[in-house]
This record gives C-alpha cells, structure tokens and sequence, in this order.
C-alpha cells in the first residue's frame, strides 16, 4: 500500500518497514520505523561519503526472517515537499516509489543473520581486513577443528560473484584474499558485497566494501 514519502517530502513510497535517512546539511543520520520513530536498539549508522547503515534485522523483522526484503534507494531536493531527485533502482519517473520498483534481496542465500544451528556462537570466527578496500581484503578465517568450509562473495542482489573456497579445513586460523574481481579474474563495480562462509552447520557473513 503506499504511503507518503519520508520526512515530509514529495510523492509516495511503497508500505516500509524501516529506513535509514540522512541530512546532507549537517550530516545526521538515523533508522526510522514505518511511523517515523526513531530507533535506537540494534541499529547504527555513519554518514560521511558514503551512508553507512547496520540493523539487526531480527529485532525487527522477527524470527525466523523472511526469505527476502526489498530494498530501494532515494534521494530527494529539500525543504519539505521536495521533489524526488534519484532513485535506486531506477524508476519510472513519476515521482514515487513503486513497488515493482524496490530491489529484491534474498536473505535466504546471503547468510545474513549468522545462522547457528549447534549453539556454539564462538567456535568460528571471522575478520574481514581492511574494510572499506581498493586493492584487496584480507579474510582470516579461525575454526575449532576439521570441517567442511565454503566461501563466496555475493552482490547486494544475492549473486554469487566469486567462490574463494570449498572443501575441507584443518582446525586452526585460514587466510583467504578476494581481490575484487570476479568468477573470471575482472574487477567487479565498487560498492557493498557480501562475504558468506559456511562452516560445517554455521552460516556467517561480513559485509565487505570495494573502493576504487
């Protein structure tokens, strides 16, 4: 069902969960519910170059999560009543955000959550450095013993953009490099990705951020 926009601004958006907005004015960010209250628990944000945001999607969206969310980008001219200026995915022109115009996320393939099925939070660990990146990330990869361990880097879309390992791990720290390229060796657009390692029968991912 759509709905005003935002903060008082032009147009109507599809029915929201929650966003992320940002002041280019002043730099201040802040989650906001489907009503425009402001959050506080389990989320944070950064604004700078680029906005930043990290939700507990849990707190939000209960348990289990949806096998998907939908996703959009805007941008709009200020004070209120301002026109929206981009959008992202692109859409129709109009003036709002239209269902049909929000990115598809599949939760279901991305890891997100860090799914743990035996209880042992801790046993696994992983670090993704630096983050953001230009040239390489360094993935460092503790496990407790011998197990199965695959790893692949997804687009914000739920593709799969490069597999960096599959098979069998000794216990013990790995070490694995993604280079912003790929399945076949060229570089990838900069922009968020998404690290997912699965671990005998743990799911974790890291979000990782290509610069050029």
């Amino acid at each position: 069902t759509p709905v005003s926009a935002p903060w008082a601004k032009a147009g109507d958006v599809a029915g929201r969960t929650l966003y992320l907005g940002n002041e280019d004015s002043n730099n201040w960010c802040g989650w906001f519910d489907d009503v425009e209250t402001v959050l506080s628990a389990d989320v944070d944000c950064a604004s700078g170059a680029y906005l930043e945001g990290v939700v507990r999607l849990e707190t939000y969206l209960g348990t289990p999560l949806p096998d998907e969310v939908h996703l959009a980008v805007a941008g709009y001219t200020s004070p209120d009543g301002g026109s929206l200026a981009d959008q992202a995915p692109a859409g129709n022109a109009n003036g709002d955000i239209e269902a049909a115009e929000y990115s598809v996320f599949p939760l279901i393939t991305s890891g997100i959550g860090d799914s743990h099925t035996d209880g042992e939070h801790d046993a696994i660990g992983v670090t993704a450095s630096p983050n953001p990146f230009t040239g390489a990330v360094l993935i460092s990869l503790s496990l407790p013993g011998e197990i199965e361990v695959s790893a692949s880097i997804f687009d914000v879309e739920g593709r799969e953009i490069k597999s960096l390992a599959d098979g069998s791990r000794i216990g013990g720290t790995h070490q694995l490099v993604w280079t912003g390229d790929d399945s076949h060796g060229d570089p990838v657009s900069p922009g968020v990705y998404f690290l997912l390692i699965k671990a005998g029968d743990d799911n974790l991912s890291r979000r990782v951020i290509l610069m050029r």
